[in-house]
């Protein structure tokens, strides 16, 4: 038996986790387009490969804290998932995405959920 209370806990921590991992992946898109645009401008200006190098070495290694802050994001959203079922709750998201009425879903969903 799932309690309503725990489900409607747990509804914004569905949708956190799924906008903290899009944010993570929208700064790697970011940082990556912009290594790109340097190296790009780099070639059009016809400038030498040392020009701007240490400029792009430091976004670099600020891309790859991120990148290897998105392994923590997708290793604490499996821990999420562990405690999901520890606590016998409904599956809540669909791949990251939040139905347009999550509370109605889940509801209909839940074996005996008491008022």
């Amino acid at each position: 038996m799932v309690s309503r209370t725990r489900i409607q806990a747990a509804l914004p921590v569905v949708a956190g986790i799924s906008r903290f991992e899009n944010a993570i992946d929208d700064t790697l898109i970011d940082g990556n387009q912009l290594m790109a645009s340097l190296l790009r401008a780099r070639q059009d200006a016809r400038l030498a490969a040392e020009v701007g190098h240490e400029a792009l070495e430091h976004i670099f290694v600020a891309y790859s804290g991120v990148f290897h802050a998105r392994r923590s994001a997708v290793q604490g959203h499996q821990a999420l998932e562990d405690l999901r079922k520890r606590l016998n709750l409904p599956e809540m998201g669909d791949g990251g995405k939040l139905p347009s009425d999550p509370m109605g879903q889940l509801m209909s969903e839940a074996v005996s959920v008491p008022a």
